[in-house]
């Protein structure tokens, strides 16, 4: 059904591609539909699918906020593959540099995280994250802003979903989102949680 590729980074396994419509399957057991067309009539899990100008070969995947509640509270019961947090990001950044999610911007984690190419300012891609630019899906069904990078979390002190960007003065920041947006999913697990080995690559 299909493989995950992954990075140890610190102590957590992260993801370093987005999720596909196949990998929301093979996780979590139930398909999801792709609406291009009816997006905003659509009030169930869904996701966008989109060509990515990095690799023609393999469609790439915007998930609504429906699926993403989906799949954290299905990742939370199963104690494996889950939505990051942001304690999940603390723990990325202060891999990285020592901060926390409360600085909010600055200037070496994007720089870290941005693969070396794709991106007008490539980045250092040093800890394996490989984020290549994402479209956003606004409300309409459109994609936008070719030259970020965003991804859902879940905010535990907010009790929400929001994204998280990387931008093209790399800078990293923080949004809310609503229900009709779509965008990225990538995933995190901790390293002592229980994992299905022969679906990931370890890169």
């Amino acid at each position: 059904m299909g493989s995950l590729k992954c990075k140890i980074i610190g102590n957590q396994v992260w993801t370093v591609e987005n999720l596909t419509k196949e990998q929301y399957y093979m996780i979590t057991g139930r398909p999801i539909p792709v609406k291009n067309n009816n997006w905003a009539d659509f009030d169930n899990p869904k996701c966008y699918s989109y060509e990515s100008n990095f690799s023609k070969l393999k469609k790439q995947f915007l998930f609504d906020i429906n699926s993403v509640r989906y799949f954290h509270s299905f990742s939370r019961d199963n104690n494996t593959w889950r939505i990051p947090t942001l304690g999940d990001l603390d723990s990325l950044f202060q891999f990285i540099d020592g901060k926390s999610t409360t600085h909010y911007t600055y200037s070496e984690i994007p720089n870290c995280l941005r693969a070396t190419y794709g991106w007008g300012n490539n980045g250092t891609n040093k800890i394996g994250f490989n984020a290549q630019p994402n479209p956003t899906l606004n409300e309409n069904g459109e994609l936008s802003e070719p030259e970020i990078a965003r991804w859902w979390y879940y905010n535990e002190r907010m009790y929400n979903f929001e994204g998280f960007g990387i931008y093209e003065d790399d800078i990293l920041a923080f949004c809310g989102m609503t229900d009709n947006k779509a965008i990225a999913i990538r995933l995190v697990m901790d390293l002592q949680n229980p994992r299905i080995e022969e679906n990931i690559i370890y890169i």
